[in-house]
């Protein structure tokens, strides 16, 4: 089994520090994706210019963009980030009721934040789904057994 090393700012090779130095300065710390990113500097800059797209460049309010942020977290299971969004949500003007009806999986109570949730959502649980199906599709296709339709 691979394993790959959580890099700090100190540890990164010269093309990955600046990123982590810029969340480190941010947060206080490095967070452990963006560590293990780091392994692969072409990766975490990645990463970190798309990022910085989506909160700074985007249509979406900082309140909207932590709507999606944590609904993501919440369908992903991911406890840490529904703690770190739960804050980052709170702190980017999200009403507590939205941020406690996410988080519990429900329906928040403004429309708008509902619709973003709700689609969030639905890409993430779908996924497997329609991955599943172009599996089955895949293999129906490939089968030597299959009948001809024409």
């Amino acid at each position: 089994m691979t394993t790959y090393r959580i890099h700090t700012a100190d540890t990164a090779d010269e093309a990955a520090k600046e990123p982590l130095e810029v969340l480190e300065s941010a947060f206080g710390f490095v967070p452990a994706a963006a560590g293990l990113m780091a392994n692969s500097a072409a990766l975490l800059n990645t990463f970190f210019s798309a990022f910085g797209h989506f909160r700074g460049g985007g249509t979406f309010g900082p309140d909207e963009r932590q709507v999606l942020l944590l609904s993501n977290a919440v369908a992903n299971r991911s406890a840490w980030a529904v703690a770190f969004h739960t804050l980052e949500s709170l702190q980017d003007g999200v009403e507590p009721a939205v941020v406690e009806a996410i988080r519990r999986g429900e329906v928040p109570p403004d429309e708008r934040m509902a619709a973003l949730s709700a689609f969030t959502r639905s890409l993430i649980e779908k996924r497997a789904t329609s991955a599943t199906r172009r599996c089955r599709r895949s293999r129906r296709r490939a089968s030597p057994n299959r009948r001809s339709s024409r």
